[in-house]
């Protein structure tokens, strides 16, 4: 037998992979039996496939990554576990990576999480690796895994010692277990370190891992939901004892985070109070409990949440931290001196459980502005009287800034839906309200099998569902509009059509948020019936002359009514008590026959509409053609007036 022929199977698979890398049909080799070695760094090329058996060990010599920029099938069972460790087995010795190329085959789905092919680790064991898996702009299927023991080198901040997820790689981590992995040095995330990528992270376990900042997970600019998560005694040298936030937009959502320890700040969860973009995350439904830090200085640390700028913390569980062995469930570092409005500088904590009902005793475990006046102050009102027991169905609409200055600015918006329990129906709805009473319908497409009513997208969710999508991004058209703006996303059970949970704003500036913006047009109306529906009308009115719409949800304070009507493909929005209800928006699709006020009509071809309506003024939100003074905006497909929409 040949020297080449005594080669185990592993590496003739990886060898036979680099020779064949000119051809252009698709390879497969397959390692079954074990052990396998690889004594020198080793690439699956971009059109081939390495399938690992069950019950193998992949036995990598010290520093020996794996390098995928084709396809690997990892595919183990809990019996038979598939094991990538270091060869030889001698004191401190770590082999390198499995390094997921940009054009590593990208796992890919039936609904939300049931894999059907691509890239898959599942039921593995990674231990001993300088840095388990990289992924670079890769997006595998990592699940059910079980990562341990692993260590980065000192240097630099790029840390997690399991998984690094950089340059826009998007995977799905679901089900995985990770324990004592540590980030070397200044590394950020002891077990996972995320920088500019969108990483689903679901119901895993993360035990006792450390790190400089992030002793078990640290993120920068990431906006993708972790969710269903435990976190326990995790260590960060710094700030997050569990999780470290940079310039994180993301949605926590039912996690359980308890037992960490960090010696400045964070105990449990730290938001970086002095990043750029600043972190921004919602924490909903969390259990965030018995956390420690070291920290003497109130200004400086706490023990279960620590931050300075948050979207919004609800329904969580805040209790038994302590810093310096004083009560911290919660510290506010919002500083008044940086000119915030008022709406992100006064944090708003009502309904989350304290572990009392005592105001004085919630009081002592919350630092804010009432303790020092330079920092903003902190509502809880009101309370929970009792722990919440389990996570809700919850949809959060995000924004990576919170506000937009600069011409030509994507203003990136973030969609998570999430469906803890049983698998139900749900109905959604995407409001965007503007200026001085502007509100628009998002009608994008989402990529998820919904069907789109009029503006109301209807998404079969599964068991223990977890949506994350990016909505059409409009862009900031400058000096031509300054206003305060907010994102509002509601959520209802399709049958009952009964609101889950409430509907708040996702708030931001545009410019410097002086001026009001596009104020609401009274009188801006539609020819329909025998007569008109217009904004401003009261809810009589319309139904007077179009009886009772054939749906409503109920947006929740401040958000309105949502309506439709859809014999006469129209749609909108009511606000106020519902005696006096008036229209504030309205929506007509492509299948409306009437026509505006103004003479534009849907189906209208877009020199029509200019010279029916001129040119617009401009044109910032939703890819419609904005008419501020006309109370209108105009969405176009293929040249042709598709929507319209009357504010």
């Amino acid at each position: 037998m040949s020297s080449r022929a005594a080669l185990p199977l592993l590496l003739l698979a990886v060898v036979a992979a680099c020779e064949s890398s000119s051809s252009t049909a698709a390879s497969t080799w397959t390692a079954a039996g074990s052990p396998y070695r690889l004594t020198a760094d080793r690439t699956v090329p971009a059109g081939q496939t390495l399938t690992i058996e069950p019950g193998v060990t992949v036995e990598l010599a010290e520093g020996v990554s794996l390098i995928i920029e084709g396809q690997l099938i990892a595919r183990g069972t809990e019996a038979q576990p598939i094991h990538f460790t270091v060869a030889g087995g001698a004191a401190g010795a770590r082999w390198g990576s499995l390094v997921f190329a940009p054009t590593a085959v990208a796992a890919r789905y039936q609904g939300l999480h049931d894999y059907v092919d691509g890239s898959i680790l599942e039921w593995c064991v990674l231990d001993h690796a300088r840095r388990a898996v990289r992924l670079t702009g890769a997006a595998p299927f990592i699940s059910r895994s079980r990562f341990t023991a692993n260590e980065t080198d000192p240097g630099g901040i790029e840390g997690g010692a399991a998984i690094l997820v950089e340059q826009g790689a998007r995977p799905r981590i679901i089900g995985c277990t990770f324990e004592d992995n540590l980030a070397a040095g200044l590394g950020y995330g002891g077990a996972v370190y995320v920088a500019a990528s969108e990483p689903i992270l679901q119901g895993n376990s993360f035990a006792r891992n450390r790190a400089m900042y992030g002793g078990a997970l640290a993120t920068s600019i990431m906006a993708a939901p972790i969710a269903g998560n435990v976190f326990e005694e995790n260590e960060a040298e710094t700030e997050g004892g569990a999780v470290s936030l940079v310039s994180t937009a993301s949605a926590l959502l039912g996690n359980r985070v308890s037992r960490n320890h960090a010696r400045l700040d964070g105990g449990g969860v730290h938001v970086c109070t002095d990043c750029n973009p600043h972190a921004i995350p919602f924490l909903i439904d969390n259990t965030i409990a018995d956390n420690r830090c070291d920290n003497g200085d109130p200004t400086l640390g706490a023990a279960g949440l620590g931050a300075a700028f948050l979207r919004r913390v609800t329904s969580n569980n805040l209790t038994g931290n302590l810093r310096a062995g004083q009560p911290s469930d919660f510290g506010w570092r919002h500083k008044l001196a940086s000119g915030e409005p008022d709406w992100l500088a006064q944090a708003e904590l009502g309904a989350n459980w304290w572990g009392t009902t005592d105001p004085a005793a919630i009081d002592a475990t919350i630092f804010d502005g009432r303790d020092d006046p330079s920092f903003g102050p902190v509502s809880v009102a009101p309370a929970l009287t009792a722990p919440v027991d389990a996570p809700s169905p919850r949809a959060v609409i995000a924004t990576r800034e919170l506000r937009f200055v600069d011409a030509g600015t994507t203003m990136l918006v973030f969609l998570t839906v999430f469906n803890p329990g049983p698998a139900r129906t749900l109905d959604l709805v995407v409001k965007l309200e503007y200026g001085a009473g502007g509100a628009l319908l998002y009608h994008g497409d989402l990529d998820y099998p919904a069907v789109a009513e009029r503006g109301r997208y209807r998404l079969a969710m599964p068991a223990d569902g977890l949506y994350f999508t990016t909505l059409l991004a409009p862009t900031y058209p400058g000096s031509a509009a300054a206003w305060p703006g907010a994102w509002r996303v509601a959520l209802f059970d399709a049958d009952s059509g009964a609101r889950l949970g409430d509907a708040p704003p996702t708030r931001f500036e545009c410019g410097d948020g002086s001026a009001a913006g596009p104020a609401l047009v009274a009188g801006a109306g539609v020819q329909v019936a025998e007569g008109s529906v217009a904004v401003g009308d009261t809810r009589a009115q319309l139904e007077a002359l179009l009886g009772a719409p054939a749906r409503t949800l109920d947006l929740g304070p401040g958000g309105g009514v949502w309506f439709e009507v859809p014999e006469r493909d129209l749609a909108g929005f009511l606000t106020g008590a519902a005696a006096d209800a008036t229209i504030v928006s309205l929506h007509l699709g492509p299948a409306f026959a009437g026509q505006t006020d103004s003479g534009a009509a849907v189906g209208m071809t877009e020199a029509d509409l200019q010279a029916a309506v001129g040119a617009p003024a401009v044109e910032p939100f939703l890819g419609a053609a904005l008419y501020p003074d006309r109370g209108a905006a105009f969405e176009l497909a293929n040249g042709v007036v598709s929507r319209i929409h009357l504010f």
